[in-house]
């Protein structure tokens, strides 16, 4: 799915996959190092990763969402339900973030507790 949808937004942005560049295969912790390292121009990201190339002042060059509709995980609620059990939503982001260091892949590990503690609050705020 990443090199289909990575040869969508190069062709929206006017290169050919073909010719204008060379995919590679590797795992999401790779990709991330790489690009951080110089080692690759560019390479296809999900949060957290996102966030952190952007930390390090890389730039987005496109979302596979604006290219293309596809499966993601994610927490889905309603709306009702996250009015009624604001507090249980809150407790349960607390909980991905205390585990989400030991998960294997994971970049976690690479943001401060404090940060990691912000980006659940905005979470929490904006539901």
């Amino acid at each position: 799915m990443t090199a289909v949808m990575t040869r969508r937004i190069l062709q929206a942005k006017g290169l050919d996959p073909q010719k204008d560049i060379t995919l590679l295969s590797m795992d999401t912790h790779a990709r991330l190092q790489s690009l951080v390292t110089g080692k690759v121009a560019g390479g296809m990201m999900a949060p957290p990763s996102t966030y952190l190339a952007q930390d390090q002042g890389f730039k987005i060059f496109g979302r596979g969402r604006d290219y293309m509709r596809y499966l993601q995980t994610g927490v889905v609620a309603t709306d009702a339900a996250i009015k009624q059990k604001r507090g249980h939503l809150v407790r349960f982001l607390e909980s991905v973030i205390e585990i989400l260091p030991g998960q294997p892949g994971s970049h976690a590990s690479l943001y401060s507790e404090e940060t990691l503690r912000e980006r659940c609050a905005t979470c929490a705020q904006n539901v």
